[in-house]
């Protein structure tokens, strides 16, 4: 299946639209705050794949190097109602997700418990750091 991604300006300088168009489907996915480094995205409990308690995130947008970002918050309304805020890095996501193709759409499964900014500040820093450690000797 065919698929691209589109961004679309806002009326914030700031922001765009991503979008999702899949053979003739055209779906709002999330919106990319330049300025934050920030993909931004809504799930609520009826998303979460049960098999392995995660959401789904889309992987052309993760692997595209001409879309720069490097957070990814989830919005995420669970089955009771309660909102929380999901928060990990691009490359977190990229590291420790399942690759699967759903409705035609290839997307990386995180588990949920895995979310956490913590995390994903202590996985950027190990990565920074390796990646000086390795340019050294380069």
């Amino acid at each position: 299946m065919q698929s691209y991604l589109k961004l679309i300006p806002t009326k914030n300088p700031q922001r765009f639209k991503v979008q999702l168009l899949l053979n003739s489907e055209t779906r709002h996915i999330g919106i990319l705050d330049v300025q934050g480094k920030t993909f931004i995205t809504k799930r609520n409990a009826n998303q979460v794949f049960l098999r392995s308690q995660s959401i789904g995130l889309n992987d052309e947008l993760l692997t595209n190097k001409t879309i720069s970002f490097q957070w990814v918050v989830v919005e995420y309304l669970d089955a009771e109602g309660n909102r929380h805020q999901l928060v990990t890095s691009r490359n977190f996501v990229l590291q420790y997700s399942k690759c699967l193709e759903f409705n035609g759409e290839r997307q990386r499964f995180l588990e949920i418990c895995k979310f956490g900014i913590n995390e994903a500040r202590e996985f950027e820093k190990q990565k920074a750091t390796q990646g000086k450690l390795f340019s050294e000797f380069a």
